[in-house]
């Protein structure tokens, strides 16, 4: 993130201190656009894995709270039989 704002600065710096025929605002606005763009689609994957991520976690939380209880009905099953 640190380096998009440092590329984005030096891009708009370029484009201020440009002494060609006046293309280079225009390609550095056009360069700017694209990092943005990429950028943001870059933090939209990160936050789609984030979330299929939280949803896998909370699976396997189900996964184990169902198997501590089947673990601990056995035990109880195990106790009374052997109080029995």
């Amino acid at each position: 993130m640190k380096n998009v704002l440092i590329s984005l600065a030096s891009l708009a710096l370029f484009a201020c201190g440009g002494g060609d025929g006046g293309n280079s605002a225009d390609e550095a606005d056009d360069s700017v656009d694209a990092a943005v763009e990429s950028t943001s689609n870059a933090i939209d994957d990160a936050a789609d894995a984030m979330h299929d991520a939280l949803d896998k976690a909370e699976d396997v939380e189900e996964i184990l709270e169902d198997s501590k209880d089947a673990i601990d009905a056995a035990l109880d099953d195990a106790e009374e039989a052997g109080s029995e």
